[in-house]
């Protein structure tokens, strides 16, 4: 996977990006053979094999610079309940830090350094993403036009909202080139998603929502069709989602092997 030249790159760049992802569209891979069970089948599908692997996931959280400090000190002192569940499934967990600016403050080059970043965070090996957007609580949530292209959505996005949103775009797409499922969780992540899914539903088919649906989820989700995971518990869930499927993954793949 091409990394963008950051230095140069425009929002053009991010739409021959975008539309390059798009030329595979309609490929037609191996016949991958399906269990029944969405879960398990969605996973498939995203890494177009069967059975799926989930030897090296990994949880990714996009911060601001002023809470990362605070974020890696509950992680490497092990207080963060994300520990507990990295090690249950044995992920490794990441912090990208991004920066203390406003909407309205970012530039064109703040924005396509923001989505390189998010493209960073995956890497050979990983098999499954995690992704969360620790958002501020005195931001407006972001929803995108339904019909607006991705050079209109990042000028939208540069006006009015952050860039941890456009790392977390970055990281979708990424995975999108890489056959990697992703796991949603909070309302940042699920606006990236969604923002792309509006401009092509392909863009997001690895992608699952496994957070808690409130109002302003739901208000995202509208003329969407990102696949839910159905949960009213807090957080977590796409860390318990990533156990199920590597339990589900045992039950139904390592026991045949044995027969």
């Amino acid at each position: 996977m091409e990394i963008l030249q950051t230095e140069t790159a425009k929002f053009e760049d991010i739409k021959k990006l975008v539309d390059e992802i798009l030329t595979h569209k309609g490929d037609k891979g191996d016949e991958i053979e399906l269990s029944g069970d969405d879960l398990l089948d969605w996973i498939c599908t995203s890494q177009e094999k069967s059975p799926p692997s989930l030897h090296h996931p990994r949880i990714c959280l996009f911060a601001k610079a002023k809470d990362v400090e605070e974020d890696l000190k509950s992680v490497t002192e092990g207080t963060s309940p994300l520990n507990d569940f990295s090690k249950h499934i044995d992920a490794d967990l990441r912090v990208f830090e991004l920066s203390d600016k406003s909407s309205g403050e970012f530039d064109e080059k703040d924005i396509v350094m923001a989505i390189t970043y998010g493209m960073m965070s995956i890497s050979d090996g990983v098999d499954a993403l995690v992704l969360y957007g620790l958002e501020d609580k005195q931001e407006d949530v972001f929803i995108s036009d339904s019909d607006a292209d991705i050079v209109s959505a990042l000028k939208d996005i540069q006006a009015r909202s952050n860039d941890r949103l456009c790392a977390l775009i970055g990281a979708i797409l990424a995975c999108r080139l890489s056959k990697t499922p992703v796991f949603l969780n909070g309302i940042l992540a699920l606006s990236a998603a969604s923002l792309l899914n509006k401009i092509d539903p392909y863009l997001t088919e690895h992608c699952i929502y496994a957070g808690v649906m409130k109002c302003d989820q739901k208000a995202l989700m509208k003329d969407t069709n990102i696949f839910v995971l159905e949960n009213e518990s807090e957080e977590m869930i796409a860390q318990t989602a990533l156990s199920l499927i590597a339990y589900w993954q045992s039950v139904l793949y390592e026991d045949r092997k044995a027969i």
